[in-house]
């Protein structure tokens, strides 16, 4: 199969899948290279612009990690490669074969309790994978940043939600968290009263009425996390991304992922529209939310990720070790680092703008501040004209 067919059937699972698909936290041989890394800004995972790997590299793994436990059937890191190049690849269920052979050797292994409940979570089987997302946890509960606990909240979401639609109905897995009724819900998965309310706090979330939570900070950072590491496409994450930075008042931000929530084919559209809404309507001026705007942010993230697989293919051809960030120097110094904060400057920037053109008082001021500068300058500049005259009289005597 040629890379362009492969790429192509890729994308075909992942889009049969991207309900069940709605989070991830993998580990293999490159999790501690991203980490080293950092995290790429909110605006550039909203963009699409974050370093991931091609089907080709995908399949060059496969090869490599079987090649591998060929002359050490025992390889614990070869096995979680293996798996999650598999997993990435389509092959859920190959997936867990090599987890279920590496949870014989390694029982007590966080790495194999979350790869392999992750990988159950993908499959659809939302019990076996929250039992071992729980079990990781136990094991390591600071791992990966925290990111389970919010993997374990989405898990548990889902899986409730399909049993009571009045859970889906209340808005994202972090609303709970965010209108401070905490995170742990499983109890009230019957209680329609309490996701009625649930629901009408929305407003709550909507006025930014959080921005200084560190909680919110932690599950920004969390579920950032699960969308770098995982395919980029649940709208469950995304819908939830956009709660937490409406509710830190990054509303510019926030329409982006809800924006994406949408063409992720959300299960409630209406809800999602009812929230990207409320988020222009703090500001008059809404260029800055315009579908051509969007799209140019977008188009400049999908080149970007071309540039940056094409890129690592060719280090991976050249036999380069790609897991050495020194390897990438060039492309950032080339094409920048998703790091890098521009995008979110300028969106402040225009929010800042939007405001001093709503707020006459403001521009009123800022004129007034203009003029006092101008008229200081003009009477400095006249109080230095008799000295500068003076001046060239003696030098030219």
């Amino acid at each position: 199969m040629n890379r362009t067919c492969t790429h192509f059937v890729i994308a075909c699972i992942i889009l049969a899948c991207v309900t069940s698909r709605a989070m991830a936290c993998l580990w293999d041989v490159d999790t501690l290279l991203d980490e080293q890394r950092g995290m790429p800004t909110v605006a550039s995972i909203l963009a699409g612009k974050w370093e991931r790997h091609s089907a080709f590299f995908y399949e060059n793994r496969i090869a490599a990690s079987r090649k591998t436990l060929e002359s050490d059937p025992k390889n614990l890191a070869a096995m979680d490669d293996l798996a999650v190049a598999l997993e990435k690849t389509g092959r859920v269920n190959d997936a867990i074969d090599v987890m279920k052979r590496k949870l014989e050797l390694d029982p007590a292994g966080y790495t194999t309790h979350a790869n392999l409940g992750t990988f159950y979570l993908h499959s659809g089987d939302f019990d076996a994978g929250i039992t071992h997302i729980k079990r990781a946890l136990e094991i390591n509960p600071d791992a990966l940043f925290g990111r389970e606990r919010f993997q374990l909240m989405v898990a548990e979401y889902i899986r409730d939600g399909k049993k009571n639609p009045a859970v889906f109905a209340s808005g994202s897995f972090v609303t709970p968290l965010i209108v401070g009724e905490g995170s742990d819900t499983r109890k009230k998965v019957g209680d329609e009263e309490y996701y009625k309310n649930l629901a009408d706090s929305r407003e709550m979330i909507y006025a930014g009425r959080r921005r200084d939570n560190p909680e919110i900070t932690k599950a920004i950072e969390g579920v950032v996390g699960m969308i770098r590491f995982g395919t980029g496409t649940s709208p469950d994450l995304f819908f939830a991304l956009g709660d937490l930075l409406a509710a830190r008042q990054d509303r510019h931000l926030a329409y982006r992922a809800y924006h994406r929530a949408a063409d992720l084919g959300h299960r409630d559209p209406k809800q999602v529209r009812d929230a990207m809404e409320r988020m222009r309507s703090f500001h008059e001026d809404t260029r800055n939310f315009s579908d051509d705007v969007i799209a140019a942010e977008r188009k400049d993230g999908a080149a970007w990720l071309a540039a940056y697989q094409a890129y690592e293919d060719d280090l991976l051809r050249a036999g380069r070790d790609t897991a050495n960030p020194a390897q990438f120097a060039a492309f950032y110094k080339k094409h920048g680092d998703p790091r890098d904060k521009p995008a979110i400057a300028s969106l402040w920037l225009a929010t800042t703008l939007g405001a001093i053109r709503r707020n006459r008082l403001i521009t009123l001021l800022i004129a007034a501040g203009v003029l006092a500068v101008i008229v200081y300058l003009a009477q400095h500049w006249k109080r230095r004209q008799p000295h500068r005259a003076a001046t060239l009289t003696t030098s030219a005597a």
